[in-house]
């Protein structure tokens, strides 16, 4: 009896003596185990914060254009200011500006000068967004690189940009930019509008116009000194209201002035992506040319 009391008595001892090894080398495991995950935890994120650092930034002029139209956000990685015109690399491509005169290097080409005709005359549709001035053809959208090189010029930093104003692929601002040209009068008002129709981020300087406005008169006074503007169907400044609708066809949006006032305007619409809007005063003809496309 006292052997078998004796013999429980050692397996208990040996029980809980084994079981409290265990517990306590599982309890000494753990706390390291812990640790060594925590530091790899710790390392883990480290870099993760580390390659989180080298991210592309937005630049810094980078900003949403007037106008969004629903241009995705560029990917670009690093744009720099050359010349008073940016230039964006976005992986191997690049947006260069040689001699003042910035040629948009995209997979469309965009930037490029286009010209429906050849021979370098009007074509006989207006929808085909050409005018002439002072015998020098363009076509909308029209880089704004090419009027440049023909003394058509706007002073970015009077619009408070005087870094850049960089546009994503898309991006569109109103018909709110005037230019001016020293051949001119002073008073000479044209209105222009910006597009980046390339598939990478370019400075404002570097992307085309879709919108062109020009305006000979201040007031009813007409002035002295502007270009010779002209359109298709031979229909330019001085242009009457007749030769216009037989140009154009008859037009069915009119806006006829109060009385005294002496013009009306004649506005023509093509499958609501073409626009051409005409002031013709009954004494002067035609003063005002707005040609638009939004194509």
């Amino acid at each position: 009896m006292k052997n078998k009391k004796f013999l429980v008595t050692m397996m208990m001892t040996l029980m809980v003596s084994v079981g409290a090894g265990c517990g306590g080398e599982k309890t000494a495991a753990e706390p390291q185990t812990q640790a060594a995950q925590a530091a790899q935890q710790a390392e883990t994120e480290e870099n993760t914060d580390e390659a989180g650092t080298e991210e592309k930034e937005e630049h810094p002029n980078a900003i949403k254009p007037e106008i969004d139209h629903g241009g995705a956000e560029s990917d670009t990685e690093e744009t720099e200011e050359e010349n008073g015109a940016g230039e964006t690399e976005e992986e191997n491509d690049a947006a260069e500006t040689e001699n003042g005169a910035g040629e948009a290097q995209t997979g469309n080409n965009a930037g490029e000068t286009q010209t429906a005709s050849a021979d370098g005359e009007l074509s006989d549709d207006w929808t085909d967004m050409q005018f002439m001035l002072d015998g020098n053809l363009y076509e909308l959208p029209v880089s704004y690189r090419e009027l440049e090189a023909d003394g058509w010029k706007f002073d970015l930093a009077a619009y408070g940009y005087s870094d850049g104003y960089i546009m994503n692929p898309g991006d569109k601002t109103y018909g709110t930019i005037e230019l001016t040209n020293p051949d001119y009068d002073e008073d000479l008002k044209v209105w222009v509008g910006f597009i980046n129709t390339g598939d990478k981020a370019q400075d404002i300087l570097d992307c085309e116009i879709w919108t062109f406005q020009m305006d000979t008169c201040v007031g009813s006074r007409q002035l002295e000194k502007y270009p010779d503007m002209e359109i298709a169907g031979g229909i330019g400044f001085g242009s009457t209201r007749e030769e216009v609708e037989a140009a154009f066809g008859e037009c069915e949006d009119v806006y006829e002035a109060d009385s005294g006032y002496n013009y009306v305007v004649c506005n023509y619409e093509m499958d609501y992506t073409y626009h051409l809007k005409l002031t013709i005063y009954e004494d002067k003809g035609v003063t005002a040319i707005d040609i638009s496309t939004y194509e």
